[in-house]
């Protein structure tokens, strides 16, 4: 954007969360979760001047009025980063009004258009549907605010425009009729009160289908002895009310809870169960996408869009079932983790009854060490450590990893001295750098060829333990063999075969058939992980 265009169309309002601090040879500029730095001399007291003047009262020009030439780039570059949007009007215009100017200050920090969220807030009306007590303190929280909002004794699906039920006030079974009336009525909504041992306030409308019976079904009924401050909680409703009311709630904070232990407000996914009334919960696909790749365990330059597509949906993915009150995956990450000669991640899951388990994994990177990490920790969750099971991103994959587990249990037979020829070179340049790397000197390899094609590999270093592993090569046997070191017993990371297209690796390989039994703790999935088990 240009200062021109700013004249024509707006008055420049500086975000009230920019934070500037002047750095030797520059400035540093932070907004919202992100920053930049601007280098020169004068640069600091240039950027404090911009921002000290945007209070919404002038156009770009009456801005950059008795300012340096290089003041307006940094306007450009300022509006550009969000440390400053355009208004419609001035900000004395609101003074007048019954918004107060603090709404458009706050909006600003979420939206470039913060008058369009205070219009569409001010055509929504929040009905608030609860016991008396609850009413009175959102009525208190809520007062100076904009929008018109209204009480109701009596069925809140009736013509409501933005219903908010407290559920605390009402039997289970009711509010869940409740939300089914509304969600037929395709209604947005909210519903507030007490699970587990946390508050939630739970929004459902055309992108977050947040569903109160699957998250009482996920984490139980309200624990007893625990209680969050009432005020706290009102603000907090009060809150997130006037936001979804101005059109900017997100999928990612579909469910607020409130820790009655300590001050925070965790954003949450919704939490989806299997069988549940709302029947968000789809049946696994029946087949993928035609023709998968297979994923690489490093990245390559080169990888076309079908590779970095599988990427991006894998991490979507795990952003998605990562929550640290109700799971499945508590954490995920690896950041404080020793990440040379090898990636490393954790992978922490809710198991049922409410205990954790934290499961490692290391490999040759560290994102595959994440996926990895992932896949084995939903192996977890999937039941009892079995043969033959296996978790894999694509059904190929999840076929591959029960046809290592299942095969490394087959007898052994005439094992011989491993060929000069390993396998293609890209693994055998990984094998070589995972034995430099576990430093355990000269290793007597020996393998064989199954039956199914894979093939098997010994190995027998001077001291410590023998080493076994499998792959589509010798070469990425003996790699798999040496991440089996560094990984715990039962945590298969194997090397991903060499192939481009599984459908290439089962030309080489026998494809066994399988089952995808459908086990409770893993239908969070939805068919974007696939568990199978060998038939």
């Amino acid at each position: 954007m240009s200062p021109a265009s700013a004249t024509a169309t707006g008055f420049v309002l500086a975000r009230p969360d920019v934070a500037v601090r002047r750095r030797a040879g520059g400035v540093w500029v932070g907004v919202g979760s992100a920053s930049f730095t601007v280098r020169g001399a004068a640069a600091a007291d240039l950027v404090t001047a911009l921002l000290d003047r945007a209070d919404g009262t002038r156009t770009a020009s009456e801005l950059l009025q008795d300012l340096p030439p290089a003041a307006a780039r940094l306007l450009e570059v300022l509006t550009a980063r969000d440390c400053a949007v355009l208004l419609d009007a001035p900000m004395s215009r609101y003074a007048d009004e019954p918004a107060p100017p603090w709404l458009i200050l706050y909006f600003a920090q979420l939206t470039r258009h913060p008058e369009r969220a205070l219009r569409r807030m001010r055509d929504t009306v929040p009905v608030l549907y609860g016991r008396p007590s609850w009413l009175a303190r959102l009525r208190h929280v809520l007062d100076g605010v904009p929008a018109d909002y209204r009480s109701l004794s009596e069925n809140p699906a009736d013509g409501a425009a933005l219903p908010v039920v407290d559920a605390d006030g009402l039997p289970h079974g009711q509010v869940v009729r409740i939300q089914d009336a509304l969600r037929a009525a395709g209604r947005p909504h909210g519903i507030a009160g007490s699970v587990g041992s946390r508050y939630w306030l739970v929004w459902s409308d055309g992108d977050a289908a947040g569903c109160w019976d699957c998250l009482r079904r996920h984490l139980g009924a309200a624990s007893a002895g625990t209680s969050v401050d009432e005020w706290t909680a009102a603000g907090v409703v009060a809150h997130s009310i006037c936001r979804r009311a101005a059109g900017l709630g997100t999928v990612a904070n579909a469910a607020l809870s409130l820790d009655p232990d300590r001050p925070e407000v965790r954003a949450h996914p919704a939490v989806i169960e299997a069988g549940c009334r709302c029947r968000r919960a789809r049946r696994r696909p029946a087949a993928e996408a035609p023709d998968p790749v297979v994923r690489r365990d490093l990245v390559d330059p080169h990888d076309g869009t079908d590779r970095h597509g599988e990427h991006d949906r894998i991490v979507a993915a795990l952003a998605g079932w990562t929550d640290p009150v109700a799971g499945p995956f508590l954490d995920l990450d690896g950041g404080e983790l020793p990440q040379v000669p090898y990636g490393r991640a954790r992978a922490t899951v809710l198991l049922d009854g409410g205990g954790r388990r934290p499961v490692h994994a290391a490999a040759l990177s560290s994102r595959e060490a994440l996926y990895q990490a992932a896949l084995n920790a939903v192996e977890v969750l999937a039941g009892p450590p079995a043969r033959n099971r296996g978790a894999g991103w694509t059904l190929d994959e999840a076929i591959y990893r029960a046809l290592l587990r299942s095969s490394a249990r087959h007898p052994a037979g005439a094992a011989a001295e491993l060929p000069d020829d390993l396998g293609p070179q890209p693994c055998v340049r990984v094998s070589r750098y995972l034995e430099r790397s576990a430093g355990l000197g000269p290793i007597g390899w020996t393998g064989e060829r199954l039956p199914n094609g894979l093939y098997r590999v010994a190995g027998r270093p001077a001291s410590g333990p023998a080493l076994h592993g499998l792959g589509a090569c010798y070469a990425e046997a003996v790699a798999t063999a040496l991440l089996g070191r560094v990984n715990d017993d039962g945590v298969l990371v194997p090397v991903n075969p060499h192939f481009r297209r599984w459908r290439d690796a089962w030309q080489q390989l026998t494809r066994p058939d399988v089952t995808e039994p459908d086990r409770a703790p893993v239908r969070f999935t939805q068919g974007r992980l696939r568990v199978v088990e060998l038939a």
